[in-house]
């Protein structure tokens, strides 16, 4: 099997913040979330951003919250976010 590029997908903010919950419910006051920055984002896949492209849009990365989905598996939730650590929950992705 092979990675088509499309893996994963978006789910409702209500199956996301089941899963992100039993996570921090199950693992205590560790930690709950990783944030990874645009321009990192970018570098890793090579992709070039122009600085009015950045301009354009208010995430400056992405969120990687933990989960546990109800079959108990693990799962990651991503989410951007802002300049300001607040999470953008218009899309939400597995």
């Amino acid at each position: 099997m092979s990675f088509t590029g499309r893996e994963g997908g978006p789910i409702s903010l209500a199956d996301a913040s089941a899963m992100t919950k039993k996570f921090r419910t199950t693992n205590g006051d560790g930690r709950k979330a990783h944030f990874i920055g645009v321009e990192t984002i970018a570098e890793l896949l090579k992709i070039k951003l122009t600085p009015q492209q950045l301009k354009e849009t208010s995430a400056k990365g992405i969120r990687v919250y933990y989960g546990i989905s109800e079959a108990g598996e693990r799962e990651l939730v991503f989410v951007a976010a802002d300049a300001d650590q607040n999470d953008i929950l218009d899309l939400v992705m597995d």
